[in-house]
């Protein structure tokens, strides 16, 4: 289980999107995202106008998602989201598929200085150029593929924004009209910001339930450490274990009733600039600190006004995609094997 009580659709449908950057990074580094010694069953899952979509090409995909579901869920309800994610990443491939063929149809040009840019995006993720291309030596990558699929991607962005993007608009009527209609969404909870240490247990202790004697040992240092003045951001960098320790624990602003019962309590009963005890739960044990506190208010429809607009432009552009959607598939050949 994570801190926060469950991981949403929503954030489902996040994983599932970015996928399109993982299926870049599993083009460009393959053996990174395959287990060694391990051969992929490759046979044709999908065609889409004569253009197969293969076993190993969605399960290459499907291996750092499943790593982000496994952090959420166990036993059977793991199996379940695996198997429903991988449905929706099949479908999002088709998809990409469509649109990067109806792209070149159409001929949407992109250029070497468009291409260069969206190279260094890539390479910052590796820290340094000297990293990225130590990594190309390392796995035998090849710069030219990587820069064709960068290629595509951009093609595919820009269709994307002449087919729906531009054709989205939110006037100012409908947004005073959404604000009139939906009170509730603008009563904003008490939030706090909240900081965290984490000490993972070991897998064979969270599978079984069970008390992880050198991760609560860990944390007890820890928490000594921070009793005794030491900065919380300092020792989080040190010692946590998640995904926040690089930003110092920070995990941001929280309202009440988001993160699980117990530590919900607890976060919001804590004074300003002090630090909880040990806090247990099934994936590990965390110190969290808070500090600036917001209490809860009602949002003037100024203060609103951005946020509706994203509301409905976001709504108005899921539809128009479906519709452009259904358009390409009517006009395709899609055969799922």
């Amino acid at each position: 289980m994570k801190l926060t009580k469950f991981v949403s659709q929503s954030s489902l449908d996040w994983i599932i999107v970015l996928a399109g950057g993982l299926c870049l990074l599993c083009i460009a580094f393959p053996l990174r995202l395959t287990h060694a010694g391990e051969q992929l069953l490759d046979r044709v899952v999908a065609v889409v106008n004569q253009e197969p979509i293969t076993q190993s090409e969605v399960e290459t995909m499907m291996r750092p998602i499943e790593t982000q579901l496994s952090q959420a869920y166990q036993g059977q309800e793991l199996a379940v989201q695996i198997e429903k994610t991988r449905q929706q990443l099949l479908s999002q491939i088709i998809e990409d598929k469509l649109v990067l063929q109806e792209a070149k149809r159409l001929g949407v040009e992109v250029s070497e200085a468009e291409v260069d840019g969206k190279l260094k995006e890539f390479q910052r993720q590796f820290g340094s150029e000297a990293n990225f291309n130590r990594m190309l030596e390392e796995q035998g990558a090849d710069i030219k593929l990587i820069r064709k699929r960068l290629r595509e991607q951009l093609m595919m962005q820009k269709l994307h924004y002449i087919q729906v993007q531009r054709r989205v608009v939110v006037s100012p009527v409908e947004i005073t009209s959404f604000y009139e209609e939906h009170p509730d969404l603008f009563n904003e909870k008490e939030k706090v910001k909240v900081w965290v240490v984490t000490l993972s247990k070991s897998d064979e202790a969270a599978r079984k339930g069970i008390m992880d004697e050198a991760a609560k040992g860990k944390a007890y240092q820890a928490l000594k450490r921070l009793q005794a003045g030491e900065d919380f951001e300092m020792v989080a960098k040190q010692m946590s274990q998640d995904s926040h320790a690089e930003k110092g624990g920070l995990i941001g602003y929280v309202a009440k009733g988001d993160m699980i019962g117990t530590i919900d309590d607890v976060i919001f009963s804590l004074p300003n600039g002090t630090v909880t005890d040990i806090l247990q739960t099934e994936r590990g044990y965390h110190i969290f600190k808070v500090d600036d506190r917001r209490p809860p208010k009602t949002l003037a429809l100024d203060e609103a006004r951005d946020k509706i607009h994203d509301i409905l432009y976001e709504k108005k552009a899921n539809v128009r995609f479906e519709e452009w959607m259904e358009e390409l598939k009517k006009s395709a050949f899609i055969s799922l094997r």
